[in-house]
């Protein structure tokens, strides 16, 4: 098999569909302000944060470790099925039973939890198709499904929004977005799956899954963490000013890495043993990255100073923080490497890495907004952004480097791919400083 033109194809079919839908998810963001105020932003901030973050580790690990088995079962994804299931219906009558106390820490309506902890079961519906599909390698299936999901959330908030149920719109666009997408993964797979229960089966997987599980919650928490913070130190209207730059600005970026980690996790483990081929890949996804990261920049840069055109003045607070936010991009886009690094045996160090990340970013904003109260801008929560994405991109590329052996030699490929971006990204900040855009 070629692996060059299997990653590339899987690459291209996922990117595709994938620019589709934050296309809408970024003409839904820049609409959604004409009818919500920022306050309300704010609340969709946390919301969405809280549940995404419930949603990402309530499958125990057990999807990424399905993918990773080498010999799956049909009994297993039925044991798989139903012990998430059964954890999900508890996490979501958790979220349910505590949404007075978690919205009066958080400053936000209850009922925006309430109707939200429903889109928690139907997430865990879809872990098992999702894992059948990235094994056979069907990007584009999973591609699909996601624009789907995307199409039904943007319309869905855009009519609420309309209609006056600005606060009450991204809850119930988030779950119709996950029981689309379930339906969609359910329908793509092969065959109808069952409920069953065998611990052995479990056990089987359980040494992965439970370190994935730990691995998945930190990395999770520190993508997140900002917005918990932020949440408890900023008024809701502060927040939404900082979520809307930050929708802007590196959610896109990260959302895309996301698809190009599964990607890179399920193509790399099948060259695990072919530590040759997998070092000539290596170097030349990187040497893209370091050109399209870069080059985001420059055409973000002065694409943000749209953002008041868009709705009204009142937003220009958002200009300089997702300005401020672009710099982060390249780091962001690097978080695809994840995908590599686990597919070598490097858990632990994605481990480290995320709870550095965590560390730097709890630190920060605690020192910013504890010591120097005064310069507690979340314009300023921007460069502790980068710092903790820095930190975390510099630690896992550090270890595949040392893992694939690879030495000076090898990283000239990616100087006239770094220097091609950098005069982009330069291009684009220069030209928004000097026509004062």
């Amino acid at each position: 098999m070629n692996w060059i033109k299997t990653i590339i194809h899987a690459l291209a079919a996922s990117m595709t569909t994938k620019v589709f839908a934050m296309g809408l998810r970024f003409v839904t963001i820049c609409l959604l302000p004409l009818w919500l105020a920022p306050a309300e932003i704010g609340w969709n901030a946390v919301i969405l944060a809280i549940i995404n973050f419930v949603i990402a580790i309530i499958d125990f690990g057990f999807g990424t470790a399905l993918i990773k088995e080498k010999t799956c079962t049909v009994r297993m994804y039925q044991s798989v099925l139903t012990f998430i299931l059964m954890i999900s219906v508890v996490g979501s009558g958790a979220m349910i039973s505590f949404a007075d106390p978690i919205a009066r820490v958080f400053s936000f309506p209850p009922i925006i939890l309430v109707i939200s902890a429903f889109a928690i079961p139907f997430s865990v519906f879809a872990i098992v198709p999702n894992a059948l599909l990235q094994r056979e390698l069907r990007f584009t299936s999973l591609a699909i499904r996601d624009l789907i999901g995307e199409i039904a959330f943007s319309a869905t908030a855009l009519l609420l929004a309309i209609f006056g149920y600005t606060w009450l719109c991204v809850p119930i666009a988030l779950v119709v977005q996950r029981i689309i997408r379930w339906l969609v993964s359910t329908l793509s797979i092969q065959y109808v799956l069952g409920f069953a229960l065998s611990w052995s089966d479990l056990r089987q997987l359980f040494s992965f899954s439970m370190f994935q599980l730990g691995n998945i919650t930190i990395a999770q928490l520190a993508n997140r963490l900002d917005t918990f913070l932020l949440s408890i130190f900023l008024t809701p209207s502060m927040l939404g000013f900082y979520s809307q730059g930050q929708q802007l600005s590196t959610i896109p970026v990260q959302s895309i890495t996301g698809t190009a980690t599964n990607v890179f996790f399920a193509t790399f483990a099948k060259l695990q043993d072919d530590l040759e081929k997998f070092k000539t890949l290596f170097i030349k996804i990187v040497g893209v990255m370091f050109f399209v990261s870069l080059a985001i920049i420059g055409i973000a840069f002065p694409a943000m100073g749209l953002i008041p055109k868009v709705y009204s003045s009142a937003w220009q607070e958002s200009v300089e923080i997702a300005r401020n936010l672009c710099f982060s991009i390249p780091f962001f886009a690097f978080s695809a490497i994840e995908g590599i690094l686990i597919s070598v045996g490097g858990e632990r160090r994605r481990l480290a890495s995320s709870i550095a990340r965590m560390a730097v970013m709890a630190i920060g904003i605690c020192i910013l907004f504890g010591l120097w109260s005064s310069e507690a801008n979340p314009r300023n929560v921007a460069w502790i952004v980068l710092a903790s994405s820095a930190t975390g991109a510099c630690m896992n590329f550090q270890y595949l480097w040392n893992k694939l052996a690879l030495c000076p030699k090898d990283a000239r490929q990616w100087i006239k791919y770094a220097i091609a971006g950098a005069c982009i990204a330069i291009g684009g900040i220069v030209v928004t400083r000097f026509w004062g855009l």
